[in-house]
């Protein structure tokens, strides 16, 4: 929860007209809203469907996630509920200028560890790595079972695939296979490992030399791990063109030479 607070804190949404603006058309919507755990950790409406400073004016339109395609849709939440090893902003770009109906990959990308513990990540690659996620393809997403505007789950996503029949132990499927919310949808509780030190992109789209060394170099940063360090150095070292994050992270690799942090 901390990391989704902190990464809400650093997105320059003072930019927004609100959802005061929203609820002179939308109160009851808005209302429902509010009651959510989204709202009071400040979330607005516009984080979700665009800026609405002109739509509240009357001209300008605003994006609904459900109708959007799936890449677009997905990023709408994955640009909180994303945790993995990391995100790093491509060149000249910024993510706090990311918006509803844009693909998240054109402001960063997005890494997860390659040994990824077995739980304890963020809902988006959880969800990813599921079977069902993986066998329903698009058709499974974040709104498949949660209503935003309510904060209401529905669990009946499931029976879109299992057989509606009564489980002895209940008809709470999320309770067993999603214990402590954990969106991996596993049949049974199983043990946690360890991260490791290697990562990879989350998605074909992200990614790129530039982009993973200077994850890899951030990685190094907090854990001294040297491995991650001379990957870093590597893929950094390797780029035709160089601009001042890459330039500053080879500065430091070059100051700390072959010893750990």
């Amino acid at each position: 929860m901390l990391i989704l607070l902190a990464l809400l804190g650093g997105l320059g949404w003072g930019q927004f007209v609100g959802d005061s603006a929203c609820a002179d058309c939308h109160r009851n919507i808005v209302k429902r809203y509010g009651a959510t755990t989204m709202s009071k950790e400040g979330v607005l409406c516009e984080n979700c469907h665009g800026e609405a400073r002109m739509h509240a004016k009357g001209a300008g339109r605003l994006e609904v996630p459900t109708a959007l395609e799936p890449v677009e849709r997905d990023a709408v939440c994955a640009q909180c509920h994303f945790r993995g090893a990391g995100r790093v902003a491509r060149a000249g770009r910024d993510v706090r200028r990311f918006r509803a109906g844009q693909t998240l990959t054109r402001y960063a990308a997005s890494f997860v560890f390659v040994d990824a513990p077995e739980e304890g990540g963020g809902a988006v690659e959880e969800l990813a790595a599921s079977r069902c996620k993986q066998k329903a393809g698009a058709d499974l997403w974040c709104g498949s079972c949660h209503d935003s505007h309510s904060g209401a789950v529905d669990r009946s996503a499931c029976l879109g695939c299992h057989a509606a029949k009564q489980c002895g132990r209940g008809k709470d499927c999320s309770g067993c296979h999603m214990a402590g919310g954990d969106h991996r949808i596993g049949r049974r509780k199983t043990a946690r490992r360890a991260g490791g030190w290697q990562v990879r992109p989350f998605t074909a789209a992200d990614g790129g030399a530039r982009e993973l060394g200077l994850q890899y170099y951030g990685l190094w940063q907090k854990s001294g791990d040297g491995r991650q360090r001379e990957e870093a150095a590597r893929l950094l070292t390797g780029l035709l063109n160089k601009d001042a994050a890459v330039g500053r992270a080879l500065e430091n690799l070059k100051k700390a030479g072959t010893k750990k942090r």
